[in-house]
């Protein structure tokens, strides 16, 4: 997807006051898009803190990039798409603010907590559906 005229020059002049950061990273087939994130001077700015010593963060890496990407997707399909298959995202929250805490039944083990991509709430009529998602790219080696 690109971005359009307005947002693209929003952007491009975000960066070019340092509150942005943008990558492009390796496509296999047609061209990626750039991936955006907010440097440490925008988050400070957004805290009404003072800018963090150290320099800028690295840009992420194109894994972390391409995982973002399809966690991101998968929540704007869900939500566009959703009105038209007859249900609604009635709450979405990523990662750590998503994280369940567990027990076993009879409380018998250690209890645990799942930290999924996306924990979604979908209603659908009057029924609600709740749904961990984990987003694997294939990227994790085991041996």
């Amino acid at each position: 997807m690109s971005l359009s005229g307005p947002a693209r020059y929003r952007l491009e002049r975000l960066s070019r006051l340092g509150l942005v950061g943008a990558s492009r990273p390796y496509a296999e087939r047609g061209s990626a898009p750039h991936h955006w994130w907010p440097t440490k001077v925008a988050d400070a700015w957004a805290r009404g803190a003072p800018v963090p010593r150290g320099g800028e963060r690295e840009a992420p890496n194109e894994a972390f990039l391409a995982h973002a990407a399809a966690v991101t997707g998968l929540y704007i399909a869900l939500a566009k798409l959703g009105p038209s298959l007859g249900f609604e995202v009635a709450s979405c929250t990523r990662e750590i603010e998503a994280k369940e805490d567990v027990t076993p039944p009879f409380h018998t083990g250690p209890t645990g907590r799942i930290v999924p991509d996306l924990t979604v709430v979908l209603r659908w009529g009057e029924a609600t559906y709740h749904a961990f998602i984990e987003v694997d790219l294939g990227t994790i080696m085991v041996s």
